[in-house]
C-alpha cells in the first residue's frame, strides 16, 4: 500500500489546480521520491542525502502502524509520514504544503475521498476512502547541520480494497 501511495503522489505532481504549483524538478520515483526509507544512493547511483547539501527530496514512510476493523477485514487505517527536505525553509515548506493540498484537500474544493490508488506490481487495487492529515506540515530540522530544511506531515489513509 505504501508503494501505491508513493506512485499516486508521483503521478499527481504537478497538478494544474489552484494552490498547487509544484516547482521543477518533478518528483521521480527512486530519484527524488522515495518509499519506505531514504536510501544512500538513488537509482541513478547519486548520493542521497547524507553527504550532500541542498538535496531536495520527498520520502513516503510508514513509521507508525495502522488499525484494522475486524468487522470489515479489507479495511485499514494506515498511518503514513511524508518527510521532505529542501535547501531553503520556504522551499521545504512549499513542497510540504503542495503535498498536503494534494492529500488532504477540502471536500468543498477538490474532493478528498474516493481516490483509486495506482495498482503496483500486480497488487490489489486500494481505494483511499478518506485521507486525514494529523496536523499541518511542520519543520523538524530548521536547518540541519548541512543547512537543509526538513518538514514532516503525518496522515491517516482510511483504505479498503477496491473490488470492481
Amino acid at each position: 500500500m505504501i508503494r501505491e501511495i508513493t506512485h499516486y503522489i508521483e503521478n499527481q505532481m504537478p497538478l494544474e489546480v489552484p494552490f498547487i504549483t509544484w516547482t521543477p524538478p518533478a518528483l521521480v520515483f527512486g530519484v527524488n521520491l522515495f518509499v519506505g526509507h531514504i536510501p544512500i544512493r538513488n537509482i541513478n547511483n547519486d548520493n542521497v542525502p547524507a553527504d550532500l547539501t541542498n538535496q531536495r527530496y520527498v520520502a513516503v514512510l510508514e513509521n507508525a502502524g495502522g488499525a484494522v476493523d475486524n468487522q470489515q477485514p479489507d479495511m485499514i487505517d494506515k498511518a503514513i509520514q511524508i518527510y521532505n527536505q529542501a535547501d531553503s525553509y520556504f522551499g521545504a515548506r512549499k513542497d510540504a504544503m503542495d503535498i498536503f493540498m494534494l492529500l488532504h484537500r477540502d471536500v468543498n474544493t477538490y474532493g478528498a475521498a474516493g481516490i483509486d490508488l495506482p495498482v503496483v506490481a500486480g497488487g490489489p487495487n486500494w481505494l483511499a476512502m478518506v485521507i486525514d492529515a494529523v496536523s499541518v506540515p511542520a519543520p523538524i530540522q530548521n536547518p540541519d547541520a548541512k543547512g537543509n530544511f526538513i518538514f514532516s506531515t503525518n496522515y491517516i489513509f482510511r483504505m479498503e480494497k477496491a473490488i470492481c
